[in-house]
């Protein structure tokens, strides 16, 4: 049996403010409807409510995207230098 180590992805990721709704459109490629403290990102399954202060994680072109906490983004991503 070998052991295997999963190699680094690089991600696209932006932190949802409440005034940055067109940098989080840019990034989806595709619309997004926001208040000050909503957003609702429509993706593959229906729309995704993002609350202020989360990230929207895109990992692949085709992925939809995938919502986390600033706490658990931090856990396991840094950012690429």
């Amino acid at each position: 049996m070998g052991k295997y180590i999963k190699a680094p992805r690089i991600i696209d990721a932006i932190q949802w403010r409440g005034n940055n709704a067109d940098e989080i459109q840019a990034l989806l490629g595709g619309e997004v409807h926001a208040s000050e403290d909503h957003l609702v990102i429509p993706y593959s399954g229906g729309n995704m409510s993002v609350a202020k202060g989360y990230y929207i994680v895109k990992e692949t072109s085709t992925s939809d995207p995938i919502l986390m906490s600033e706490f658990k983004f931090n856990l396991k991503y840094t950012e690429k230098k």
